[in-house]
């Protein structure tokens, strides 16, 4: 499903010294399966998870490796054609502090409409309406939620809805990069469960689980990978 081979990116800038944040890092998962990985902040684990999805972008540039999801190598491809043809679809990123990216003044719909028709213009409204509320019921979320503003959600919430927006299109693979991070314990343990069930239902077929909490993984993934200085 998704394979990295000897994947070194690093920060260029012209007043610092080079950093390899990625040093010829190799992993792999199978469909059905998820792979946690731990390390102390800085390691370069959420580099890691930028580069897995093309995201380069000064400072950051790939230099060599193979990033292959499901058969397709998306290696050094064109951001813009990572962003049309790849997320959301192949991979989906789920950032530190996801909850906090929400526009307080948009609706919950509206994030869910612009995903959807990043990938398809011209879908319809009712349609994309109808999609939203399936996964949404589908996960446990309450529908209504679509019609709220994001000032409106608990931090647990957001978090799910976040989680739920992101995977909408049912991508391969999800990486969620501290996904239960800043929350309580019981909002902890619903977004543990929520990615078990999008699992266990197929909406994703396999996930990477980033966290600097190295005992969470015993609970969540199959495999479990510690990185350090890259």
């Amino acid at each position: 499903m998704l394979e990295v081979r000897d994947l070194t990116t690093k920060y260029i800038t012209r007043f610092h010294e080079d950093v390899y944040a990625v040093d010829h890092v190799s992993l792999k998962i199978e469909e059905g399966k998820s792979l946690g990985i731990a390390g102390e902040s800085g390691c370069g684990k959420s580099t890691l998870a930028l580069s897995l999805m093309g995201y380069y972008f000064a400072p950051l540039h790939y230099m060599s490796g193979d990033i292959i999801i499901d058969g397709k190598n998306i290696s050094g491809m064109d951001p813009d054609a990572v962003r049309k043809n790849v997320l959301g679809t192949e991979i989906a990123y789920i950032p530190q502090a996801a909850m906090n990216a929400l526009n307080p003044t948009i609706r919950i719909s509206k994030f869910v409409e612009d995903v959807i028709r990043a990938h398809d213009p011209k879908a319809d409204k009712k349609m994309i309406r109808e999609m939203a509320e399936k996964r949404f019921a589908e996960l446990g979320l309450p529908v209504e939620a679509l019609d709220r503003h994001a000032v409106e959600l608990s931090g647990g919430m957001k978090q799910r809805v976040v989680i739920a927006i992101s995977t909408i299109l049912n991508p391969k693979v999800l990486i969620a990069d501290e996904p239960s991070s800043a929350l309580d314990v019981t909002s902890q343990k619903m977004v543990i469960k929520m990615l078990r069930d999008m699992m266990e239902k197929g909406y994703i077929k396999s996930m990477i689980f980033i966290t600097h909490e190295l005992p969470l993984l015993y609970n969540v993934t199959d495999d479990i990978m510690v990185m350090y200085a890259g």
